[in-house]
């Protein structure tokens, strides 16, 4: 039989690289595969990724229309896509502000439901022509969307306003297969980790994982580990992720003489054994989140986490193993709380804290209920 299948969703997004969004949505699709959801993709910056080659496996199709190319014909581009592969129940957009241009596109194209989803926290402060734009687009999307998504409060205000809750804004939360952290934890070879890694079996590790960009903070993250060094000279720091800040990383690593303690392991496929089996503290100064999944794995592997307060406390689901703190109170201090942090004892362990995430709302199959349950309304209202 060939059945229409129950929903046909159209994302769109950047590219589909390891990262949070994009980590969510490959989960989403394993799960949905089994489920009589199709999704397929439209990656707006024309490039492969690291997930392409399994969601094709999976029955999605990928469609590279580079923004770059310019804004009228990418418009061009898109509608053709749209009536070229298509009907689409549902368009599902994940690039924030320039939402209102997709979602605009898709009224024409005459997709019923379109869905705006805010996954971050941006600043609305910028040149005048940036305030323009996303005063612009914020505009669009009040107008063209059908449904509003936001991962957490602060990232619904961001996107939707102070009142977002008012426009019927719903929070559903991103959601993570937990399967491979509690599989970490459980036959981590610590050992053998660290050996893959170059690092001392008995080294302190301080970590994060996220891409290298200004947002992240990985800047105040070296520095906050240039201080811990002098209280504990064998320790190392481990950030996972790539992005176009990785020159300046490692210069500023130079320049406080801590290049060798330092390791860029760039974007790995291998995070919940280095969540498990690598860093002992996990830390995230971040300027700006929206939910940070990163922080959520970190938790579902037991590891003590140092957040920043421009984190939203909703990410937090393991209480005892959470500790906020300022950037007003400077990179010394980071180093005093993540040393306090990597010497006392949380009081959770890995099992617990593993069983703690697959019972939460962060579960990959508490988020496709939820995001399943959502579409149906909106396509009930949208009929």
């Amino acid at each position: 039989m060939n059945e229409r299948p129950q929903h046909r969703i159209l994302h769109v997004l950047g590219r589909l690289n390891p990262g949070g969004v994009e980590t969510w949505l490959l989960n989403l699709s394993r799960a949905a595969s089994r489920s009589g959801i199709k999704q397929d993709f439209i990656l707006l910056s024309g490039e492969h990724g690291a997930f392409d080659e399994e969601l094709s496996s999976l029955g999605a199709k990928l469609h590279y229309l580079p923004v770059s190319a310019g804004l009228l014909r990418f418009s061009r581009s898109f509608l053709r896509c749209i009536r070229q592969h298509g009907p689409f129940d549902i368009i599902h957009s994940h690039v924030h502000h320039f939402t209102g241009w997709i979602l605009l596109l898709s009224a024409l194209a005459g997709i019923p439901v379109r869905v705006a989803h805010s996954h971050n926290e941006i600043s609305a402060q910028g040149t005048a022509p940036r305030r323009l734009y996303l005063a612009a687009m914020k505009k669009l999307i009040k107008r063209f969307a059908t449904g509003r998504i936001a991962v957490s409060s602060e990232a619904a205000a961001s996107l939707f306003g102070p009142r977002w809750a008012r426009l019927g804004v719903e929070i559903l939360r991103c959601g993570i297969d937990f399967t491979p952290i509690a599989a970490a934890s459980r036959e981590c070879n610590r050992l053998k980790i660290r050996e893959r890694l170059g690092l001392p079996h008995e080294a302190a590790v301080f970590g994060t994982v996220g891409r290298l960009a200004h947002q992240k903070n990985q800047g105040f993250l070296i520095k906050t580990f240039a201080h811990i060094r002098k209280s504990q000279p064998n320790a190392f720091l481990v950030i996972v992720g790539e992005g176009d800040q990785r020159d300046s990383l490692s210069a500023l690593a130079r320049h406080l003489g801590i290049e060798n303690s330092v390791l860029l392991v760039g974007s790995r496929l291998d995070v919940p054994d280095i969540l498990a089996g690598v860093i002992d503290v996990f830390i995230m100064p971040s300027l700006h989140e929206g939910l940070p999944l990163a922080a959520l794995e970190a938790q579902a592997a037991g590891k003590p986490c140092l957040l920043s307060t421009n984190i939203t406390p909703e990410v937090v689901f393991v209480p005892p193993l959470v500790r906020f703190l300022s950037l007003e109170d400077g990179p010394e201090r980071w180093a005093q709380v993540a040393t306090t942090l990597f010497s006392s004892s949380t009081q959770v362990s890995a099992a617990k804290a593993t069983d703690l995430a697959g019972q939460s709302q962060f579960s990959i199959a508490a988020s496709l209920a939820a995001l399943t349950s959502y579409y149906g309304k909106q396509r009930i209202n949208g009929e």
